[in-house]
Parts: structure tokens; sequence; C-alpha cells
């Protein structure tokens, strides 16, 4: 859409980020201050916490990175 950047992302790509079987994680959105703590109460139960980005102050849109 137009808030989406898929910069050189393939086809392919764009598949894998929208197919809900490959992003059926649990997405949180956690201040900076918090994040080692939030990461520690995850791993403590069980789970593997992998920070995918950060909220910065701009346009509104999506960029994706390969």
């Amino acid at each position: 859409g137009a808030h989406v950047d898929a910069g050189s992302a393939t086809d392919f790509d764009l598949d894998l980020v929208c197919d809900p079987q490959t992003s059926g994680g649990l997405l949180l959105s956690v201040d900076r201050a918090s994040r080692d703590r939030v990461a520690k109460v995850l791993l403590d139960a069980g789970c593997h916490p992998h920070p995918i980005g950060e909220v910065v102050a701009g346009e509104g849109r999506v960029r994706l990175r390969s």
C-alpha cells in the first residue's frame, strides 16, 4: 500500500512477511527502558524474545530491509 516501502524485497520476501503461517508469533511493543526487564520475564517463562525493530518519529511508513 501507500504506507509500505518494500525497498529491495522480492515478491517471495513480501509473501513471507504477510503470510499468517509465518507471522503468527506474539508481537509486543515495549518501551526501550523496559526492554531488558521484559526480555528477562519472557526468558524466565520459557519464551525466546527477538527484537525486530523500533518505533521512530516519521511519516508513518513501513520500510522492509533485507
